[in-house]
Order: structure tokens, then C-alpha cells, then sequence
């Protein structure tokens, strides 16, 4: 790359990660092929040491600034507070525990450089395990490198079986112009763990999206931190969903109010044998499982007849359906 290129901002936001995966994810942006970035770490007041280890890497490579909040933030607000310390056009968001691929950005930059429609763009994700093992789970637009509207790849968008925070590219601008004040006391202040859903339909009212067939990034599958998240997911559904029904994608769907009053449906239900999981794990207290329940209940159009019957006696009788799921999850 030329001194032209534009500056890129790799953004890392990280809270408590173990030394050594946060070590990898932060080689793995200093490897870049593509030169012209900066790295931008936000350790949101770690209490284990991952401050010393960001401390260690921003003395010995200029390339990398080391920020903080004031005070500790919840995840999402995290995310966004680290992201709007970007300088570059483009950034690339990463969890503190997943690896860029050394081409990522490189592969990425000439799609939103030639593509002005594209608002964002990225490859395929690898999931890994501990014990070596990578899988390529997601196979997006059947793994066909191109340019792609909502249209598109709408049925994986709305079911929410899509994920490109590890390994994407985003226009700094429209990140900033989606997190504006009104909006973020209204949404995204109030979503815990789907952010990344809620970002890609505000996205795809803007623009569209460039896709590379081929892994980009590695994403970390058991990591413990995030099998402790508990089921507030159907929280972000509901704040999601109930903003996408307004949005201006719906004029593009056939049938939209009934396409996304199943998908309601359908996720806060599956979501509810989690929830149950997390409760015979003691994950959960009674009292946020009751509550949690309820919260399902509401995302649940009452057209549903059955999955409504079924969530209501979960809130009833919370140690029924516990009884049902317990060999399942043994």
C-alpha cells in the first residue's frame, strides 16, 4: 500500500480477557499487511492485569494507543466509547479474544474505497476451539465474493443467523452518524449483548454490504467469559426487533409485520431453553429467570397460541419446564 491508503483504525475493546488471547488479538493487528493504521485498545478498568500487558505493546509499538473511559462502562457502551476514538475513514471493531487474518484489512479497504454505496464490508469468520478444531459455520451468500443489499441476504439478516463484528470494515462516518444522541438513549444504550445485530440493520438502511468468500478473521467459540452472558439476549431482541419494525427496511419486505412477529416468536422461544439451561446451571437466580421469562412472554405475538401458553407456565410453574430440559442438558 501506498502512503495514499487511507488510515484504517483497528479497535480493540477489552475488559478483564485472559493475558494470552488477548496477546493473540492484538498480534494479529500489528501483523497486518495493510500498514497504514493505528490501533486503538480501550481497557474498560480491568482488575487482572490487562492493562500492564496493553501498557507493555503501546510502548514498543507507536502504532497502538492505549485509551480508557472514566469509569467502567457496560459492554455495549464499551464497544461504542472505543469506537468513536476512531481517526481513520474505516474501522475494524474485534473482540478482545478473536484474531484478525493478516489480509483482512488489506482484502477489505479497496471494496469500500471502490464501492461508495458499501457501508461496510467483510469476509467469513472462522470459529475455534482450544483444542485446534476451526469450522466455517456462517457461508454467507453461498460464499460468493460481491456486493450485496438487505434484499440480498435478508432471511439470514432478520432471523438473526448472521455475524460480522470479527473481521469487517466499517465507514467511520456512518458509525458515527448511526450513534447519535436521540437514538442511542432510545436503543443502544439499552442493548447488553446484540449490539452487533442492532448496528447491522442501522447499516443496511444506509447502504449496502461487500463480502470477501473467504475466512477473514477467527472468532473464538469456548471462552468462558461469554458462556457466563446471561439471557438478557431477549432484551436486545425485543429493543431490536420492535426499532426494525419501524425502520424503513420493512417497506422492503413482503408480509413484514407477520415475517417479523414469527421471528419475535421464534427467537425469544428458542432463547427460553437456554434461559432454562442457565437456571439448572444456578447461571441465573429464580427471580431474574421469573423476570427474564416474562420479558420472552412480551416478545411473543399472542396469535402464537401455543408458544404463548407455553411461556406464561414457565413463569407459573418455573420448576415444570426445568424438569422437561433437565436430561437434555446433562
Amino acid at each position: 500500500m501506498d502512503k495514499a491508503s487511507p488510515l484504517v483504525s483497528i479497535v480493540i475493546p477489552t475488559y478483564n480477557q485472559k493475558r494470552q488471547f488477548l496477546i493473540e488479538c492484538i498480534d494479529s493487528a500489528i501483523n497486518q499487511t495493510y500498514m497504514n493504521i493505528e490501533i486503538i485498545i480501550s481497557d474498560n478498568h480491568s482488575t487482572n492485569g490487562a492493562g500492564e500487558v496493553i501498557g507493555e505493546y503501546a510502548r514498543k509499538e507507536k502504532r497502538i494507543k492505549a485509551i480508557k473511559p472514566t469509569t467502567h462502562l457496560a459492554i455495549t457502551q464499551s464497544f461504542i466509547f472505543a469506537g468513536e476514538n476512531a481517526k481513520g475513514k474505516y474501522f475494524c471493531i474485534i473482540s478482545s479474544d478473536d484474531i484478525l487474518l493478516p489480509t483482512c484489512v488489506e482484502e477489505l479497504v479497496p471494496i469500500l474505497e471502490n464501492n461508495p454505496d458499501v457501508v461496510f464490508a467483510h469476509g467469513e469468520a472462522l470459529h475455534f476451539i482450544p483444542d485446534g478444531k476451526e469450522t466455517l459455520e456462517w457461508k454467507h451468500f453461498n460464499l460468493k465474493t460481491g456486493i450485496y443489499s438487505f434484499e440480498d441476504g435478508m432471511d439470514k439478516f432478520i432471523e438473526h443467523r448472521y455475524t460480522y463484528m470479527a473481521g469487517s470494515l466499517i465507514r467511520t462516518e456512518i458509525f458515527k452518524r448511526i450513534e447519535n444522541e436521540t437514538d442511542r438513549k432510545k436503543y443502544s444504550e439499552n442493548i447488553t449483548y446484540c449490539y452487533d445485530t442492532y448496528l447491522l440493520f442501522r447499516m443496511l438502511e444506509i447502504g449496502k454490504v461487500g463480502y470477501v468468500g473467504h475466512p477473514l478473521a477467527k472468532i473464538r467459540v469456548e471462552n468462558e467469559t461469554r458462556a457466563m452472558a446471561n439471557a438478557r439476549v431477549m432484551q436486545d431482541y425485543g429493543i431490536t426487533y420492535s426499532w426494525l419494525e419501524q425502520s424503513s427496511l420493512m417497506n422492503r419486505i413482503p408480509n413484514a409485520v407477520k415475517r417479523i412477529r414469527y421471528i419475535k416468536a421464534g427467537l425469544a422461544f428458542d432463547a427460553l431453553k437456554v434461559l432454562i439451561f442457565k437456571r439448572i446451571k444456578n447461571i441465573v437466580s429464580q427471580e431474574e429467570y421469573r423476570a427474564l421469562i416474562k420479558l420472552a412472554d412480551t416478545l411473543i405475538f399472542p396469535g402464537f397460541l401455543l408458544k404463548k401458553l407455553v411461556s406464561k407456565s414457565m413463569v407459573i410453574f418455573p420448576c415444570v419446564p426445568i424438569f422437561l430440559f433437565r436430561n437434555k442438558f446433562k
